[in-house]
């Protein structure tokens, strides 16, 4: 039986959110990475299991490239058949009947070795100028976006080599690969809830999907602000205008979606 392996590079910049993600993913016995790319906050005492790992990165971490590397190099000793998702700290992966069945049956569809899970968009109805709790319990609203950027589900495999930044379009989020017996990089995965998507990052969102990744991407005013100084970690441009109604993900949030907070309050006990 494989294991899942929750990859995370961070600047945070707020511990309680931080201690709401690591729980969320604890809650499903994943094995967590953290890479913390000086964070003003206090995270690694949050990294209490031993089987997970912390790690300090200082300067511009070149997120796309490190990422390659830790799949090739087999920095977190991989086993063949392993799950490995590379989250955000605002990013949550939910599976309706757990990890191991979802994962699977997703696999099971198709021959590729990488899954795309395409984000939906979370935020308030109205962004606010600040928040006094975690976005997860006060940032209940989703897009109904036709489709959006994914990320990979990766089904690890010593034989093949993985890059997030060759030089195509759209770097990063789903990798390409190059198997052993091949000379030549594809970029190919089965989208959750739809068909394939190839040379691209995006496909079709689900918004009920057995797998879904709940994207919280606009907190609050005061949270964007944050963002914008801390910059990004996979390119030395910053990929957003600082005018937060540019923002792509800006507006639109009109639809209740409680499946986060609901899990948490049942993890809490709440319910």
């Amino acid at each position: 039986m494989g294991k899942l392996h929750i990859v995370c590079l961070t600047k945070s910049y707020n511990k309680l959110d931080f201690e709401m993600w690591y729980k969320y993913y604890k809650s499903y016995n994943a094995i967590i990475h953290i890479i913390d790319n000086q964070s003003s906050v206090d995270i690694k005492s949050v990294v209490t299991d031993k089987k997970d790992t912390y790690e300090e990165l200082t300067g511009w971490p070149d997120q796309w490239n490190l990422f390659g590397e830790i799949l090739n190099k087999n920095t977190y000793s991989l086993n063949e058949g392993d799950y490995v998702i590379f989250a955000d700290d605002d990013e949550y992966f939910w599976f309706r009947h757990g990890w191991y069945t979802d994962i699977g049956n997703e696999f099971n569809l198709t021959p590729l070795n990488v899954i795309c899970v395409p984000q939906i968009y979370m935020s308030s109805m109205h962004l606010k100028e600040q928040r006094s709790e975690p976005y997860v319990l006060s940032n209940y609203y989703r897009r109904n976006d036709y489709s959006s950027q994914g990320k990979a589900i990766i089904y690890y495999s010593s034989n093949i080599s993985y890059s997030f930044d060759r030089p195509t379009e759209e770097k990063g989020h789903i990798p390409m690969v190059k198997y052993s017996d091949s000379k030549g990089w594809i970029r190919m995965a089965k989208v959750v809830g739809s068909d394939v998507t190839k040379d691209s990052t995006y496909g079709l969102t689900v918004p009920d999907a057995d797998i879904r990744l709940y994207h919280y991407h606009l907190k609050s005013l005061d949270d964007w602000k944050k963002k914008w100084e801390r910059g990004s970690a996979g390119c030395k441009k910053h990929p957003y205008e600082e005018d937060i109604k540019k923002n792509p993900g800006y507006e639109g949030y009109s639809t209740l979606d409680l499946t986060i907070k609901n899990y948490f309050e049942k993890l809490n006990g709440d319910k």
